[in-house]
């Protein structure tokens, strides 16, 4: 197998290994598990539930001491996906409790299917989703007192293509 160097970045044509600048940490990340077919991705859903709570928060800058797994820059102002907690502690503003359930199926950003489809059986069960699409995984939020139901709904579905019962 091939490799190409730079700096700390190693390529080979199955993985790309990022080597953590301080040298202690490596991440590896799949290039070949990036899945575009929508039947395969719905196959292999793989959802985790984090035990942890979130909140969406605004605020006008990034507040010291916050550490958020998501920002967004919106016009009103930044938008926040921190840990519950840490908002209390904070006095952050927020309406709703939320949890994590991130798909663990490694989807291409470039997949075609997978949101609207996962959005629309949760609508079924009347259970609001609230998507961010990282880079390899996509997460879903969901109300926090509606968490095993929307796991449930998540594992069916990938259960139902595993079987052949949906095509």
């Amino acid at each position: 197998m091939s490799y190409h160097s730079y700096k700390n970045l190693q390529v080979s044509e199955e993985d790309i290994e990022l080597i953590d600048l301080r040298g202690r940490d490596t991440v590896k990340v799949s290039k070949r598990n990036s899945e575009k077919d929508l039947r395969s991705l719905l196959k292999n859903l793989s959802p985790r539930l984090y035990p942890q709570s979130y909140v969406f928060s605004i605020v006008s800058a990034l507040p010291p001491n916050v550490s958020p797994i998501a920002t967004f820059q919106e016009e009103e102002g930044l938008s926040l996906v921190v840990l519950k907690e840490q908002a209390d502690e904070l006095h952050l503003p927020y309406e709703g409790e939320f949890s994590r359930i991130s798909l663990r199926v490694q989807s291409s950003l470039e997949a075609v299917g997978l949101t609207g489809l996962v959005a629309s059986e949760l609508a079924k069960n009347q259970i609001s989703a609230n998507f961010i699409a990282a880079k390899n995984h996509d997460h879903i939020f969901v109300p926090r007192k509606l968490e095993n139901e929307a796991l449930r709904t998540l594992l069916g579905l990938e259960a139902d293509f595993l079987s052949g019962e949906r095509k």
